[in-house]
């Protein structure tokens, strides 16, 4: 029987405590896409770990919205499994990291941006943290994610978030020249990128901002734009009203889905797609 790929991958993308309570209180259980593969809507991270896959992508509301782009990307790639979710932080999904050791990919993908809005992102009395515990918090967490899964010889990467418009948040999560995260997967790679694990960083944000590294609205067209539809006067949007996400419209699908070709999701899918193939050398070119 021929070998399925699994694609699991919700959309949307969340931004305040009120959004992560819809989200988790509306999550669907099962939703199907025009995707030239299987989907199969990613349930909450509380639920059973996912299957074993070749590769499996972690990440928050940035790779959320990216997924179905990540699914055609990728569609040639054997067993990919996503587990993404707005608002998570890595704590959330210890149960589905914990299977991925145990049933070790090829290529094992985070991207977390610094949300803390989940109980485990949450002091034991559910005040939030204070911005030095939690990036204490996220260090000790990708320190302990990257030594445990590269000794049973997966390939790790750490995909950076892109900054957002100054005015987005008033946190360093997205306002900063760049999220707090970013420092602290490049010491992660550093530490333990050795002869014996391979760790890399992918600069995936530079996608969506300037040859400078500066935020913008929106960037010069790509073929895909044109042939979305999307380019207006040579550029197309890149980034969500909201100056941190990518989905140039307010989200109106059911499963929290981009109704509208969203440029940025695409370029960001790219260029993670573009480093999990570099480290997939037995994926169909």
């Amino acid at each position: 029987m021929p070998r399925r790929r699994l694609i699991t991958a919700l959309f949307g993308a969340g931004a305040s405590a009120l959004a992560a309570v819809t989200y988790f209180a509306s999550a669907p259980h099962s939703t199907t896409h025009a995707l030239p593969v299987r989907a199969t809507a990613a349930a909450p991270p509380t639920s059973p770990a996912p299957p074993r896959s070749g590769v499996v992508v972690f990440g928050d509301s940035l790779v959320h919205e990216a997924a179905p782009f990540l699914a055609v990307k990728l569609a040639d790639v054997d067993d990919v499994t996503m587990q993404t979710y707005p608002l998570t932080a890595p704590c959330d999904w210890a149960t589905a990291i914990a299977h991925a050791i145990d049933h070790p990919p090829r290529v094992a993908v985070f991207e977390f941006s610094g949300n803390a809005l989940t109980p485990c992102m949450q002091n034991a009395d559910g005040s939030p943290l204070s911005p030095q515990a939690r990036a204490a918090r996220y260090r000790r967490d990708a320190a302990s994610i990257t030594q445990r899964i590269t000794a049973v010889g997966t390939t790790v990467l750490w995909v950076d978030a892109p900054r957002g418009r100054q005015d987005s948040t008033r946190t360093d999560q997205f306002s900063a020249d760049e999220p707090f995260t970013t420092a602290i997967y490049r010491a992660v790679v550093r530490r333990f990128n050795t002869k014996h694990s391979d760790v890399r960083f992918v600069p995936a944000s530079r996608a969506v901002l300037t040859g400078r590294g500066a935020w913008t609205a929106d960037l010069p067209c790509l073929a895909s734009d044109t042939a979305a539809g999307a380019c207006i006067d040579g550029v197309v949007p890149v980034r969500a009203p909201d100056g941190a996400h990518f989905c140039p419209s307010e989200i109106t699908g059911a499963d929290g889905s981009c109704s509208v070709w969203s440029s940025g999701a695409w370029r960001y899918a790219t260029a993670i797609a573009r480093e999990i193939r570099a480290a997939t050398p037995k994926a169909t070119p």
